[in-house]
């Protein structure tokens, strides 16, 4: 009887199902998409109007259709997509806007641009040797006026500045700085007799390249740069004389400051100075002994080393003649005029002469009747003084 009834409702059955089926569509709609908000998420929104799709329709995925790249991640390869459910509906998320927060950019630290400072590279000088260097040292002979390795003439004079030059030639393709040089030269003799001095000073040492010009080496100043000598025996003369009675005095330049002296590659360089020639007068009030004048022939001589080795002959000059004579008197009226009257003994006199370098002074005192003098001496300046002591007076 149940069975009978159940099958005489079959259209109260189709109808429980379509009206089901009514609601269902109703309440959620097949593949409705509502469009998001303009300018949600920064994404480009296309004007037009968007029309919701039509209830009815069925929402169809192709499966072979490639899914969509990010743009953020475009080059790494899509994900397959799953296979869709096609009984299922499909319902679009509507995603809240996100609120953005502005990022604070602080400002760069702006760093000062370092100007570019150019650096020169340091030349390097090797230090010579006796195989890059040749050397060359000649004196100013005095009568003929041009430089010579030999006999420098009869023209010089006790106190006189004899000029001499080293020439050095560099041979190698690159810049040599000098060794430790020196010169030597003939100082103090004991035999012949008398024993005298020979050269007593030097002076104007200077460093100068070939070419710089030297009119008068007797006496322009001399060209370069001055240079000072490591050590020097002579160097405080004439106000202090050297102790002892070396036969040589030696002028040195040791590597501290010949190491700064460059002669360039190719290229030659000249090193000046001056030699004094002793003056018998006053190494006779010095020490008892005679000048210059005082050494036979071509004995005397200047000799280089370090930088080669080489000797050339100092001048010897005559014997000096002038001398200077004095007479002091007591002046009796008609004053100013010398008329016999007796002469006053002990009486000191002061003779100054010399040259820049080696200034020196004599000195004097009036013998028995009153006279004094002084020599000999060199042709050259002098100036006569005397002191005056109680009870004497000058009247004119």
């Amino acid at each position: 009887m149940a069975s009978a009834m159940y099958r005489k409702a079959m259209w109260f059955r189709v109808a429980t199902l379509c009206l089901a089926f009514v609601f269902v569509v109703g309440f959620t709609g097949i593949g409705a998409a509502v469009p998001a908000p303009k300018g949600d998420h920064g994404e480009k929104t296309e004007s037009g109007d968007v029309s919701p799709p039509d209830a009815d329709a069925v929402v169809e995925i192709d499966e072979k259709a490639p899914a969509a790249l990010d743009p953020k991640t475009k080059d790494e390869s899509p994900a397959e997509p799953a296979p869709a459910d096609l009984g299922a509906t499909e319902e679009i998320a509507t995603a809240e806007p996100v609120a953005v927060q502005p990022a604070v950019v602080e400002p760069a630290a702006i760093v000062p641009s370092v100007q570019d400072i150019q650096v020169t590279p340091a030349v390097s000088v090797d230090p010579a040797t006796s195989l890059d260097l040749s050397s060359n040292l000649m004196g100013w002979n005095s009568e003929t006026g041009e430089w010579v390795n030999g006999n420098l003439g009869k023209k010089y004079n006790e106190g006189d500045w004899v000029t001499y030059r080293i020439t050095i030639e560099n041979k190698r393709d690159v810049s040599k700085s000098l060794p430790a040089f020196g010169i030597e030269y003939d100082y103090y003799k004991s035999t012949p007799s008398p024993a005298g001095i020979g050269v007593d000073k030097t002076k104007e040492w200077t460093f100068a390249p070939s070419t710089t010009p030297l009119a008068n080496p007797l006496t322009d100043p001399l060209p370069g740069v001055s240079i000072t000598p490591t050590s020097d025996d002579d160097a405080l003369m004439p106000g202090t004389i050297p102790s002892g009675t070396s036969a040589r005095h030696v002028v040195r330049f040791d590597e501290s400051v010949s190491n700064t002296l460059v002669v360039p590659e190719n290229g030659t360089v000249i090193i000046y100075f001056r030699a004094h020639l002793s003056i018998t007068a006053w190494w006779q009030q010095q020490a008892g002994l005679d000048g210059s004048a005082s050494y036979p022939g071509s004995s005397a001589q200047m000799a280089m080393n370090g930088v080669g080795a080489q000797t050339v002959p100092i001048p010897v000059p005559p014997a000096p003649e002038s001398m200077v004579n004095g007479l002091k008197f007591y002046d009796e009226a008609p004053l100013g005029t010398y008329e016999g009257e007796g002469g006053i003994d002990d009486w000191d006199f002061t003779l100054r002469g010399g040259s820049d370098g080696f200034f020196y002074t004599l000195n004097a005192t009036s013998a028995d009747g009153g006279e004094f003098n002084f020599g000999p001496l060199p042709p050259g300046a002098y100036s006569l003084t005397e002191e005056i002591s109680a009870p004497w007076a000058s009247a004119y």
